[in-house]
This record gives structure tokens, C-alpha cells and sequence, in this order.
């Protein structure tokens, strides 16, 4: 794939990274005991980080496709 373009600009790539970065480590962190009366609240949070992450990546292939 040395052809084809990058997409998004260097923030947007940023954003996505850590959105995703984020959103995968919350659910580790809601097995840890401190955090099992509050787990769900960081499921949901993590669900919305990759949601907004897939929406960042859907704008940027709308706006560039």
C-alpha cells in the first residue's frame, strides 16, 4: 500500500489513535477491584470514545473520498 494516500491530517490521525487507545484500556481498568461497583460507567465510556472515534474516521473518508 506504498500508493495510496494517507488519510485525515496528522491531529485527526492523533484523535483516532487515542480515542481507540483509550477506549480499549477503560475496560482493563473495569476489572481492576476498585473499580468493579463503577464498571459499567467505564464500558459506556469506552463504547462512546470508540463510537467517536469511528466518527472521526467516517468524516474524514466523507470529506477526502
Amino acid at each position: 500500500m506504498s500508493g495510496s494516500p494517507t488519510r485525515g491530517t496528522a491531529r485527526e490521525r492523533g484523535t483516532v489513535v487515542t480515542l481507540v487507545l483509550l477506549g480499549t484500556a477503560l475496560p482493563t481498568v473495569a476489572t481492576l477491584p476498585l473499580f468493579h461497583d463503577v464498571a459499567w460507567v467505564l464500558w459506556l465510556a469506552a463504547l462512546i470514545l470508540l463510537g467517536v472515534a469511528l466518527a472521526v474516521v467516517g468524516k474524514v473518508l466523507r470529506r477526502r473520498g
